[in-house]
């Protein structure tokens, strides 16, 4: 089954800092594990926290509107985020994605999540086995789960993206900041 052409979601983004250490992981994860995959570009590095549609046709000025105001609605404070572990997804193609996962690090994330699905209103699309994850590359290669060094940033802010599915690009249709 093809999937959408086009996404709408909320996601939140390392800070520079986070985006260089990842950066660093990254190139010791290729030279360690032989992997080949095009690096997801710095500026798309995110942590998506919910959708706001998905279709074949790019969302409508109704949709991106609706979704601003549920995300003008949103009072949640500023929160760290800590990346503990990175693994590889093997998935039904020969390419899985190598993500970074967080353990209690990632409360937050859950806690923003939940704040946005009550300010969409459940009209998005939910996946039920949620899992927050930053995703590095996709790769043949199967990861084992691996502890790392934390990687850890302050949320301040979370967006909101339109990516056309498949061609490398994140449309940044707005930003929230969080309060203090």
């Amino acid at each position: 089954m093809q999937p959408p052409a086009h996404r709408l979601f909320f996601a939140i983004q390392p800070d520079a800092e986070a985006a260089d250490r990842i950066q660093q992981l990254l190139g010791a994860l290729r030279r360690r594990h032989d992997l080949t995959g095009r690096a997801i570009a710095r500026p798309r590095l995110h942590i998506t926290l919910a959708m706001a549609g998905a279709s074949d046709a790019p969302p409508s000025d109704d949709t991106v509107a609706w979704a601003r105001r549920a995300a003008s609605r949103i009072a949640e404070r500023p929160f760290v985020v800590a990346l503990n572990h990175v693994q590889a997804w093997i998935g039904e193609e020969a390419r899985g994605p190598v993500v970074l996962l967080g353990d209690e690090g990632v409360i937050g994330v859950h806690q923003m999540r939940d704040a946005l699905k009550t300010a969409l209103g459940g009209r998005t699309v939910q996946d039920a086995h949620y899992q927050p994850h930053l995703t590095l590359l996709y790769d043949r290669i199967g990861l084992l789960e691996q502890t790392i060094d934390p990687i850890r940033w302050m949320v301040r802010d979370f967006v909101l993206i339109h990516s056309p599915y498949g061609q490398g690009v994140h449309n940044i249709l707005g930003r929230w900041p969080l309060g203090a």
